[in-house]
């Protein structure tokens, strides 16, 4: 399987790319294709942070599409598979960043809202001082506050697109919404 090309957005999104900084796309634009670049492109030992087994899947057949035979290492529970590109669950890596530093030149943060706090994964990332890091996510606010500026991880965002966007120029389709009909329904002894 190869790769299509990278769509215009993404292209200038990896141009934009700076340290400590966010990009933010919406879901099904391609995220995991940028990370899958950014690796293979890395110089150095680059880790992508994921939180889930199926984005360690998704993110190895994204990187395989353009590289096949990449070192690919995975780091998971038991597994500490280090290779030229490790994709590694938060859980694990931040079990093995206490007992000792492995070594990274680019840390990749896939769903980077979800790191931060100090209990989320902020400590996580500071335990990598000397790495550029990356930050991907479709979520760059939590409660109206945005996940980035003065004390959070990321120090702001070095490209974006709303869905709005996306929807305008054809990359995701449009939102329909349905209301369903339920005639007498009566839910007044429902418990709040």
């Amino acid at each position: 399987m190869t790769a299509p090309p990278l769509r215009p957005y993404q292209a200038e999104a990896l141009a934009r790319l700076a340290h400590r900084q966010l990009t933010v796309l919406p879901t099904g634009t391609g995220k995991t294709r940028l990370l899958a670049e950014i690796a293979i492109a890395c110089k150095g030992a680059c880790t992508i942070l994921v939180h889930r087994e199926e984005l360690i899947e998704q993110t190895e057949r994204a990187i395989r599409a353009l590289q096949p035979n990449a070192r690919i290492g995975v780091v998971q529970g038991k597994r500490h598979e280090w290779r030229d590109i490790t994709i590694a669950m938060q859980q694990t890596l931040r079990k093995l960043t206490r007992a000792s530093n492995p070594s990274c030149d680019t840390l990749l943060v896939d769903e980077a809202h979800r790191y931060t706090t100090k209990t989320s994964g902020h400590e996580l990332l500071d335990s990598f001082p000397s790495a550029t890091i990356y930050g991907f996510t479709a979520t760059p606010q939590i409660n109206s506050q945005p996940i980035y500026g003065p004390g959070r991880p990321f120090t702001g965002i070095s490209y974006r697109r709303s869905p709005v966007a996306m929807i305008r120029e054809g990359y995701l389709c449009d939102v329909r919404a349905l209301a369903v009909e339920w005639g007498d329904l009566d839910l007044s002894r429902v418990a709040q």
